[in-house]
């Protein structure tokens, strides 16, 4: 799916019995653009933990006064940074594209729903609950949808990264998987909290 070829013909039926089973449902809509994505990232997040290997290289072939290897470790970051490059700009223009398409698949289909539902929507719920699904809920969704391949690429990268420094380096290897997880785990007691003040947030606009 490209931009180009939006809104959907046929945004599809979704499936609403919860809101884990919607999003299932929407990720297998954009399986294609997720893999691409997922790719993309891939290629940037291992160019970038690839670096220290050339600068290492590089830095060995000065200590030895070897001319050679010193214009190989060269090529090599030249090749790295390329590949960081592309892969960061594919992946923003996949991940954005992602982004847009689920935030138009979701928005036509709360629009075919208002259609059908007619002025029983408003007896329903309130005027802004419906303007607050329609621009923060979307959006939101939105931003799920374009963070979980870079999540995805990020973590296959971050464990091929702990595996190898656990067979060459063990101890620094221990260090890496033990301490970035805490470290991407320690925003989480901030988390319920900045919750509540988002469905606070969320309520007031429904009541508007």
């Amino acid at each position: 799916m490209q931009i180009r070829d939006l809104p959907h013909a046929d945004p599809g039926v979704p499936d609403v019995r919860s809101g884990t089973r919607f999003l299932v449902w929407l990720g297998r809509r954009q399986l294609g653009g997720q893999l691409r994505s997922l790719a993309w990232g891939l290629l940037h997040y291992a160019g970038i933990a690839g670096l220290p290997f050339p600068i290492g290289l590089a830095v060995q072939a000065v200590v030895d006064r070897d001319g050679g290897r010193l214009g190989l470790a060269g090529a090599l970051l030249l090749a790295f940074g390329a590949a960081i490059a592309a892969g960061d700009v594919m992946l923003h223009r996949t991940a954005v594209t992602n982004w847009i398409t689920a935030a138009a698949r979701v928005q036509q289909l709360l629009s075919r729903k208002t259609a059908e539902l007619g002025s029983v929507l408003t007896r329903r719920v309130a005027a802004g609950e419906v303007v607050a699904v329609s621009t923060g809920d979307v959006e939101k969704i939105g931003w799920f949808v374009e963070a979980l391949s870079r999540f995805a690429a990020s973590a296959v990268v971050l464990v091929a990264v702990c595996a190898g420094l656990l067979v060459y380096q063990p101890a620094l290897g221990a260090v890496v998987a033990v301490g970035v997880p805490v470290l991407a785990l320690a925003v989480l007691p901030l988390l319920p909290r900045a919750t509540r003040r988002a469905d606070e947030q969320r309520e007031k606009a429904g009541r508007a």
